[in-house]
């Protein structure tokens, strides 16, 4: 259609035909009257069912409308959709075909495994699955049966263990409540974490902060010279045993460290037994022994002393009367001085053994006591034409009484003296040295020996080989009681004609001895 400024129209009809290409048919122009009112609007369409394009022509002012019926120009649209239809439609198809495998072999085991997976999590390990495939898949369901199976048994096993754990913690328990000894474990800040009945004084010495049982780091130090019971508490010492005073019991404990935790600290078990009753049974037996050894000594103390006594009586009377020159006198008075000097040898050796005091603990340089004794003994030694050599060697230090140390000495070098006097003298060796924790001290003398028969009885009081008024058999047993006092003892090692060696050990830190069992 084109119309003009006035409104007039020419219409040409182009009617379109045919199988093949679209061509012009006919052609119809018609020349119409002017119109009441043009559509102006660009896509206006006339009549219904076209499509209106409308477009002014600038050189002439005249409007061009083309009209196109709405069906035959979306002819072509709709024949597109139905393709894209169809080509939708055998997509799905495809993809339902494609997915069908995944599904069937793919989805839903794993959706089997995820759901006995959740089971097992919530405790059931029963649940298994079931794989009807070959591939990976069904090998992943076979390896989760078999998982299941492992930890499905592992866990009866621990459930078997935990209550055997149970069974056996209940009767530790009852093991534990009803010792006799008291029981106390400490934890790295020294405060109990388990105990039971019979550790009750324990306990209060724990809850009364007592220095005892305080937790240290270090004890026991070379040199030191703390006593036993003060290192109970030590976190990183040594199993040890000591005897320490509770009030007015008597304890015997035995502390043992446990291992170090992740932090490195670590506590203590203490075993605490009462021997309260035991060193008071002790000390009355100690005390009977004790009167009974004197009853001994006072039938031996009567013959020791009768002959002495007899002979300063008899001289002091020759001498009283003056029946004798001034050479006699003399004679006489030296019989007089050495019986009096043998009536306090054994009265003090007798006084030694039967005192029983206990030694006062100090630093006690093992050399120089040996010496000190070495010395006093040499005058002896030289009348007899005996040599006393201390060999060179170490120089230890232990903690003991210096003066129950030096008699030690004094004993053994006095007794091997007086066992080569009357063999036309002799040599005596003192040997030094120190093993695990002690100072150990032989004494060797070469001189006769002693008799087989006599061996197995020098440390009992009142037995002697030396000859009458020699001596009172006190002065070995002495020696080993004090030497015991202070962690050590002595002992006979060899004895034969030409060799003869008593030894000596003193531990280098002894402990203070129990009260009532010094004896």
């Amino acid at each position: 259609t084109l119309a003009d400024r006035d409104g007039r129209r020419v219409v040409a009809w182009i009617r379109r035909g045919g199988s093949g290409p679209t061509v012009a048919e006919q052609v119809e122009v018609t020349a119409e009257a002017p119109a009441p009112a043009a559509p102006a609007a660009r896509g206006s369409s006339e009549p219904p069912g076209t499509i209106d394009v409308v477009a002014p022509l600038a050189s002439n002012g005249w409007t061009a409308t083309v009209s196109v019926s709405s069906p035959e120009s979306l002819g072509a649209v709709r024949s597109l959709q139905g393709r894209f239809l169809l080509v939708g439609v055998c997509l799905a198809a495809a993809i339902g075909v494609l997915l069908l495998f995944p599904m069937r072999f793919l989805v839903r085991p794993l959706a089997e495994l995820g759901e006995a997976a959740r089971r097992v999590q919530r405790g059931d390990l029963s649940v298994r699955v079931h794989p009807d495939a070959e591939d990976e898949i069904g090998d992943l369901g076979r390896s989760f049966n078999l998982m299941t199976e492992a930890v499905e048994e592992r866990t009866r096993g621990l459930e078997t263990a935990a209550a055997e754990l149970r069974e056996q913690r209940d009767r530790l328990d009852a093991v534990i409540a009803n010792l006799r000894d008291g029981l106390v474990v400490l934890g790295a800040d020294g405060t109990p974490v388990l105990s039971n009945a019979a550790a009750a004084p324990l306990l209060e010495m724990v809850a009364a902060r007592d220095p005892r049982l305080a937790p240290r780091e270090d004890c026991a130090k070379a040199g030191s010279h703390e006593s036993c019971a003060e290192c109970l508490g030590s976190r990183r010492g040594a199993a040890r045993t000591c005897v320490i005073d509770a009030g007015d019991r008597v304890l015997e404990v035995h502390s043992t460290p446990l291992p170090a935790g992740p932090d490195g600290r670590s506590g203590r078990v203490l075993l605490a037994r009462d021997i309260t009753e035991r060193v008071s049974a002790e000390a009355r037996q100690i005390h009977q022994e004790r009167l009974s050894v004197l009853g001994e000594a006072a039938a031996v103390m009567a013959h020791e002393l009768n002959n002495p006594l007899a002979a300063i009586r008899l001289y002091a009377q020759m001498a009283g009367q003056g029946a004798a020159s001034g050479a006699d006198v003399r004679e006489h008075l030296d019989v007089i001085v050495r019986n009096t000097q043998s009536c306090e040898r054994a009265i003090r050796e007798l006084l030694d053994y039967a005192h029983g005091s206990a030694p006062e603990f100090a630093e006690v340089d093992v050399r120089a006591v040996v010496e000190d004794a070495a010395r006093f003994v040499r005058p002896l030694a030289e009348r007899s034409r005996v040599s006393v050599a201390l060999l060179p060697g170490p120089e230890p230090v232990v903690s003991g009484d210096e003066i129950q140390v030096r008699q030690v000495f004094v004993n053994l070098v006095m007794n091997a003296v007086q066992a080569m006097s009357g063999s036309g003298g002799g040599r005596i060796e003192v040997a030094i040295s120190e093993d695990a924790g002690h100072a150990v001290v032989d004494v060797c003398d070469d001189g006769p020996g002693i008799p087989e028969a006599a061996r197995g009885r020098v440390f009992e009081p009142f037995f002697t080989t030396k000859s009458r008024g020699q001596g009172t058999g006190l002065g070995l047993p002495t020696a080993r009681r004090i030497a015991e006092l202070h962690g050590g003892g002595v002992e006979l090692v060899e004895s034969r004609p030409g060799r003869t060696v008593f030894r000596v050990r003193i531990r280098r830190n002894a402990a203070a001895p129990v009260p009532g069992a010094a004896a």
